[in-house]
C-alpha cells in the first residue's frame, strides 16, 4: 500500500519525498496537526535526551501501540485503499490522550478520509527515549503507515526523524505541533540539521515557531504594540527557557528596549517576592518570562502582580508558548492581561 500511495502522489510533493501518501492526505495531516496544537503538551517540561539510532531494516518489528479511530470501511478501501497516520505523543500523564480524542473527532468530521483514501489513526506512546526508538522502527515497519503526527518532545523527534527519513520505501512525512528546537530544521548544534536527514531529503515540518524566532517576535510585539522601554528578562534555567529568553533579550535591544536586569527564577527556592522586590529600584515597565508554566508558573505570575501590580497596568508581562494552555494559569486572576 505504501508503494501504491507513493506512485499516486510522488509528483504532488516533490520537495517532501516519495513516501507521503498523497497531497490530500498531507493536507489533512496539517489540519490534524493544528488540532493537536489546540491541546497543551509538555515538550518543554519533559525533555528527552537524543541518542540517534541507526536506520532500521524494513523487517523491524512493528510498535505494539494500539490502533484507534476511524477504521476504513469496505467501500472506502475499494475507492482508494486504506492508509495509516500515526500519532506519536507522550501518553503517560499530561493531556495527550485528550489530544488523540480531538484528532480522532476531527478525522471523523472529515468522513474518515483524505481524498480517495480511508485513513486510520494509530496511537504510539512516546513518553520515554526508549519508546521513541521503538516507535521509529514501528512507523517504518507498518506497511500501510504513510505519515506521523508528532512528536511533542524535540529530543524524541531527533531520535525518530533519521529513521523515518531513511525508510527503504522513501522518507516518511513527519509533522509536529510542538517542537521548538532550532536544530531540527536549521543549523544549531554540531551536524544539525543534516544529521536528521541522511537521505538528503527533508521530510519534516512543524506548525510551531522555533525558540529563537518566538523570543524575537515577543520582543518586537513588546516594542511596537506595548511600547515598553525597560524590561527584566527571567528564564527557568531550562535549555528552552534560556534560548527563548536570550532571543527576546537580543531582539529587544535591537528594538530600542533597555534590558535592565536578567535572572533565573528556576533556581529560586520558596516564593518569588524577594526576587521581584530586588527589581523595584530599576523601574521596569515589563517582564519577560522565558520558560514554562510547569516551573512554578502560577507562583511566579502571582508574585509579579503582588509586587508590580496588574499586567494591564504600568508593568506588562510577556511569556512564550511555554505558558500556554494551562487551565490553572488561564483561570488565575493575576494572569489577566498577561
Amino acid at each position: 500500500m505504501k508503494a501504491a500511495a507513493n506512485a499516486f502522489c510522488a509528483r504532488s510533493l516533490p520537495s517532501i519525498g516519495t513516501r507521503t501518501g498523497c497531497a490530500q492526505a498531507s493536507a489533512l495531516l496539517v489540519v490534524l496537526a493544528v488540532a493537536l496544537a489546540a491541546c497543551r503538551s509538555d515538550e518543554k517540561s519533559s525533555p528527552i535526551t537524543t541518542t540517534l539510532p541507526s536506520a532500521p531494516a524494513s523487517s523491524a518489528p512493528a510498535s505494539s501501540a494500539p490502533a484507534s479511530s476511524a477504521p476504513a470501511t469496505t467501500s472506502e478501501s475499494a475507492a482508494g485503499g486504506s492508509l495509516v497516520v500515526g500519532t506519536d505523543l507522550p501518553l503517560q500523564g499530561g493531556d495527550a490522550k485528550d489530544t488523540n480524542l480531538a484528532v480522532a473527532l476531527l478525522l471523523e468530521q472529515q468522513g474518515g478520509k483524505a481524498g480517495k483514501f480511508a485513513i486510520t489513526l494509530k496511537e504510539y506512546d512516546s513518553s520515554s527515549a526508549g519508546q521513541c526508538n521503538t516507535n521509529a522502527t514501528g512507523h517504518v515497519a507498518n506497511n500501510d503507515e504513510v505519515a506521523v503526527m508528532g512528536t511533542v518532545s524535540s529530543g524524541c523527534t531527533k531520535i525518530e526523524l533519521p529513521v523515518l527519513n531513511a525508510d527503504p520505501t522513501g522518507p516518511m512525512l513527519m509533522i509536529s505541533h510542538f517542537n521548538t528546537n532550532v536544530g531540527i530544521t536549521r543549523a544549531d548544534g554540531p551536524g544539525e540539521p543534516d544529521m536528521y536527514y541522511p537521505t538528503g531529503i527533508r521530510n519534516y515540518g512543524r506548525i510551531m515557531a522555533t525558540e529563537d524566532r518566538e523570543g524575537t517576535a515577543d520582543a518586537e510585539f513588546a516594542a511596537s504594540e506595548l511600547q515598553v522601554t525597560k524590561c527584566v528578562v527571567l528564564d527557568d534555567a531550562s535549555s528552552y527557557g534560556v534560548v527563548v529568553a536570550h532571543a527576546f533579550q537580543e531582539a529587544a535591544k535591537a528594538s530600542g528596549i533597555t534590558i535592565v536586569a536578567t535572572s533565573q527564577w528556576g533556581k529560586v527556592e520558596g516564593d518569588f517576592v524577594p526576587l521581584f522586590e530586588g527589581f523595584k529600584s530599576l523601574n521596569p515597565d515589563c517582564f519577560f518570562f522565558g520558560g514554562t508554566g510547569d516551573v512554578k508558573g502560577e507562583q511566579l505570575i502571582h508574585d509579579k502582580v503582588a509586587v508590580f501590580g496588574s499586567n494591564t497596568g504600568a508593568v506588562k508581562l510577556l511569556t512564550p508558548d511555554g505558558f500556554a494552555g494551562y487551565p490553572e494559569i488561564q483561570s488565575l486572576a493575576e494572569a489577566e492581561g498577561m
